[in-house]
């Protein structure tokens, strides 16, 4: 009869494996926080940092590619592209993007993933005429009230020169 006693666990050892248990249940989901935490904010760094990259450089391109630039202010550069055709880059700050303007057609060149906070164009001149502009940029997520370990924003500046005609 001792023999059926000493069959199964004591409380002790239930209490112990329940123990560890619950200490490996909690750094697992812990660990698993982390990675989706992590997740989440690489992310929010890779849409800021690309859509304003991606914006500096179509920027860029436009003005290279002009045959003059007209005018310069804070927040607008007007020019003439190849092929003659007024086109206006500006900060529109009330729906925080970069849009171009053709025959007084606007369209955005962010995307409405981002927000852009600050858009400065700055004249670089000889003579009286207009040879480059000084850009810099500043974009940031769309979502305002986002936590602050998910808040990232990018600065960007640039020179660029409109290319000479060749021919």
């Amino acid at each position: 009869m001792n023999q059926s006693l000493n069959k199964g666990f004591t409380i002790v050892e239930v209490m112990i494996y329940v123990s560890l248990l619950t200490v490996t249940m909690v750094v697992l989901a812990q660990f698993t926080t982390d990675i989706i935490r992590n997740t989440a904010r690489s992310r929010v760094v890779k849409e800021v940092e690309l859509n304003a990259q991606l914006t500096m450089n179509r920027m860029a391109s436009e003005i290279r590619h002009a045959q003059s630039i007209t005018s310069v202010s804070a927040t607008e550069v007007v020019y003439l592209d190849a092929n003659s055709v007024s086109t206006i880059l500006r900060f529109d700050s009330a729906n925080s993007r970069v849009e171009r303007v053709i025959n007084s057609i606007a369209e955005s060149i962010t995307t409405p993933e981002v927000r852009v906070t600050a858009l400065n164009f700055t004249s670089i001149e000889s003579a009286g005429i207009i040879k480059g502009i000084d850009l810099a940029i500043s974009v940031s997520q769309k979502s305002i009230s986002a936590p602050a370990d998910y808040k990232h924003q990018a600065n960007l500046a640039t020179k660029v020169f409109a290319r000479q005609k060749l021919y």
